[in-house]
């Protein structure tokens, strides 16, 4: 993983704060211009050539992210309760990138509007009201004073702005899992969980295409597998071929929206497991992309490309509360009534309505 990437996941600006720290712990040196490992920096990392002839450093993150982690805790805060002048070193790039919002057009603007903010002294720095103080912690590591957001304080707020964003879109973000009714009760106890979480379960999936699933994803680095798999548009060519090797014991579960509100959620363009997938974390770009049309189609033919768009996804990470399921639909009134009665066994849930003989299944 990159230096970058490694930062956003710790919440540190990369630059200057992590390379500097890396550099004077002699991690890394910096020679005609380039990033290199130094000896030390080796048991830590590698370097990988590109195919262009570049090459760049790769962390080993299981290695480097507790230091990274020791190294955050170490810096000195700050205690102000007026408003500061600071230089824009600040976790709220990767804050904003997780709850998949642009951090300037969204984030930022939000918090000058409300008063979060001061316009800025420069392109580099900006002015924290009292307001703001009250949102973020300042740590100096001695050279530079760095604003910390206070994620369970901001959280809220990111999710609000996302929101905010789907419904302008008109698009109706519905999502969709199917599974086997055998995995219900479980389901309805504890949730949807991913691939990698899951424990015992009855598994329809395409064995070959999950196969691909164990790579990662460009976004956060994970395995698709890391991620619970929701469709839009259930009518797919997945559904038509569990449909039927199964035909009544499949069921599909409807979600909430407020399910992709969540940190760390990704949407697709094509299946998650094709070569050919485009992946987003902001709302905005995925929105803006103007595939909509491409992956509410009905029918795919022989035609390979509209089977993937059809089978684009949300991936959302590791788990999924089960009071995120609005609806469960059925393929026959046996199944509906066998999942109304473990619907009637959860506690808590908020599961609207079981339906019977669905329009969502293939007649």
């Amino acid at each position: 993983m990159s230096t970058t990437a490694l930062s956003k996941i710790c919440g540190l600006k990369a630059k200057p704060l992590v390379f500097d720290f890396l550099i004077t712990n002699d991690y890394l040196s910096y020679e005609e211009g380039r990033y290199k490992l130094t000896s030390k920096g080796l048991e830590y990392g590698h370097i990988r050539n590109g195919t262009s002839g570049g090459e760049w450093v790769v962390w080993n993150e299981e290695k480097l992210i507790p230091i990274l982690e020791s190294f955050k805790l170490s810096l000195t805060q700050i205690s102000s309760s007026d408003p500061l002048c600071l230089p824009r070193q600040d976790n709220l790039y990767s804050l904003a990138d997780a709850y998949g919002l642009d951090e300037q057009a969204v984030v930022y603007s939000f918090l000058l509007s409300e008063g979060y903010l001061c316009p800025q002294a420069s392109d580099s720095h900006y002015t924290l009201t009292t307001k703001g103080l009250e949102y973020c912690r300042i740590f100096s590591d001695g050279t530079y004073e760095h604003v910390v957001w206070d994620e369970e304080k901001l959280g809220p707020i990111l999710v609000s702005l996302k929101s905010k964003i789907i419904e302008q879109s008109n698009i109706p973000f519905t999502f969709y899992h199917m599974t086997h009714i055998d995995n219900l009760p479980e389901i309805m106890s504890k949730g949807l969980f991913s691939h990698d979480s899951v424990g015992s379960y009855h598994d329809i999936s395409n064995i070959s295409v999950n196969s691909r699933r164990q790579g990662k994803e460009p976004i956060f680095h994970r395995t698709i597998h890391s991620y619970v798999p929701l469709y839009f548009n259930i009518k797919n060519a997945m559904l038509y071929a569990v449909q039927s090797s199964h035909p009544d014991r499949v069921v599909i579960l409807e979600l909430y929206t407020s399910v992709c509100l969540s940190k760390n959620v990704l949407f697709t363009y094509n299946n998650a497991a094709c070569s050919n997938a485009v992946f987003y974390s902001s709302v905005q770009k995925f929105i803006d992309a103007n595939i909509w049309g491409r992956i509410q189609q009905r029918y795919w033919g022989d035609d390979i490309e509209i089977k993937q768009e059809m089978m684009s996804e949300c991936l959302v990470l590791d788990h999924i509360d089960f009071r995120s399921i609005k609806n469960i639909h059925c393929n026959s009134e046996k199944t509906a009534q066998e999942a109304y009665e473990i619907v009637e066994k959860s506690s808590e849930n908020n599961v609207k309505t079981v339906y019977a003989a669905s329009n969502l299944f293939f007649r």
